[in-house]
């Protein structure tokens, strides 16, 4: 599927990249403005993969064409400046163009870590399943009107059920309860339920009069249902906060048997009294990292091994490194790179560092650590690239090159870097 992906809530005027996923180069996509508020003038670019900025706040729809069918993707926009606030989620503090005399103007640690004004309130978001006897809430339509389109036998008196509960930022004087929550149905799962013959989820469900609780009949959920949520905070004298959002689902499971478990760590949970269904919430981590024992490695200095037998050196300490009680391996980054010590400067993301051992050195080394109960993770750094990487190589002062456009650019013609490293370039 070329859908491209959960709802956005973005401030009015704030910038957010739209693509197909797994795009098809030889296909034809085309973007479009579904629908939007009364008074907006914002549209989308000709490209498959471009740029939407929301101009007014309210629900926007967005259309994409795509080889696969149409496909509508929600933006929700909030009248928040978020000054202060790194609404772009870059890491660091990225340097802008130098002074006159070519020197660098001193870079701000700092500066992401102050604000003015308070910051982002919370929110999470948990689903259960019920069935006959649990209460409704006070009825408020969510996204559509009417009533649920009955019949399928077994499914009419259960309800999937979104509950939230937001959180006001530790520096905010309002209490829980003046926080609004904005809940949207997964566009994807929208277009699941009407392919499937089902109620559209829109248009059945209904939320709680506080806004706290979204509930969904079970007729009108499809294999998956994700339901994702915001809180708003409207301090004194502030402009509108809204949270990094949260989101759960309700799944399909037919022929299980009911169970209770642990839903810690984003586990699929049997839902009492449900045995066809179970929740999950989808932005938890893993179960595991919650007592996880974890040896981080710098594989460049870890041994003194010859240059191209790193990995080799590395699994031949595994099993010392489990008899300390290690249940994670964490490898610095192992990828293509420019030659500095660290290996952060990667050229090829698609192969790994001829200094450190080929491609089945390294698969040996994480079926070595598997054979001693060990997960493996390395750094991978996906938001720049070295100045050696071919893409830049091709769009540094070539306005023309096809890769221009992945990168970050200063007026002076420089690429965009985080703090003073020079030697790596950003990612657009």
């Amino acid at each position: 599927m070329h859908h491209p992906g959960p709802p956005r809530f973005l401030a009015t005027g704030e910038r957010t990249e739209l693509a197909p996923r797994d795009p098809d180069p030889d296909a034809e996509y085309a973007w479009r403005v579904a629908d939007a508020p009364p008074d907006s003038e914002a549209t989308v670019g000709d490209d498959a993969v471009t740029e939407f900025t929301p101009d007014v706040p309210g629900r926007y729809l967005l259309g994409l064409d795509a080889p696969d069918g149409d496909h509508l993707l929600t933006v929700r926009a909030f009248p928040a400046s978020y000054e202060g606030v790194d609404v772009a989620g870059g890491s660091g503090t990225a340097i802008r163009d130098r002074d006159a005399d070519g020197v660098d103007a001193p870079v701000d640690y700092a500066a992401r870590e102050r604000h003015e004004g308070v910051g982002r309130p919370r929110v999470r978001v948990d689903a259960s399943v019920v069935f006959g006897g649990g209460e409704s809430p006070d009825e408020d339509v969510g996204g559509g009107e009417g009533e649920s389109a009955g019949g399928r036998e077994g499914e009419a008196a259960g309800e999937a059920v979104f509950t939230a509960v937001p959180t006001p930022n530790p520096d905010s004087t309002l209490d829980a309860g003046d926080l609004d929550v904005t809940f949207v149905v997964d566009d994807r799962d929208v277009e699941s339920a009407v392919a499937e013959g089902r109620t559209n989820p829109r248009d059945a469900l209904r939320t709680s009069e506080d806004g706290r609780e979204l509930r969904v009949p079970l007729e009108a959920v499809p294999d998956r249902l994700r339901v994702h949520a915001v809180s708003v905070a409207r301090d004194p004298g502030e402009d509108p906060r809204v949270s990094v959002a949260d989101a759960a689902a309700v799944e399909r499971v037919g022929g299980s048997s009911p169970a209770v478990a642990d839903a810690a760590g984003g586990e699929a949970v049997l839902t009492p009294d449900a045995p066809d269904f179970e929740t999950v919430r989808l932005n938890d981590p893993p179960a595991w990292t919650a007592d996880a024992s974890v040896y981080e490695i710098f594989v460049r200095t870890f041994s003194d091994a010859e240059e191209g037998e790193a990995f080799d050196a590395i699994a031949e300490r595994i099993p010392e490194i489990a008899d300390m009680g290690v249940d994670t391996l964490w490898l610095t980054p192992v990828l293509g790179h420019d030659g500095k010590p660290h290996g952060y400067n990667i050229v090829d993301f698609f192969d790994t560092a001829d200094d450190l051992g080929d491609r089945a050195d390294f698969e040996a080394l994480v079926e070595t650590a598997h054979d001693h109960g060990m997960r493996v993770l390395f750094d991978f750094v996906a938001n720049h690239t070295a100045r050696d990487h071919e893409w830049f190589r091709d769009a540094y002062e070539n306005p023309e090159s096809p890769y221009r456009d992945r990168y970050e650019w200063q007026e002076s013609g420089e690429p965009g870097t985080y703090f003073d490293w020079e030697l790596i370039a950003n990612l657009n």
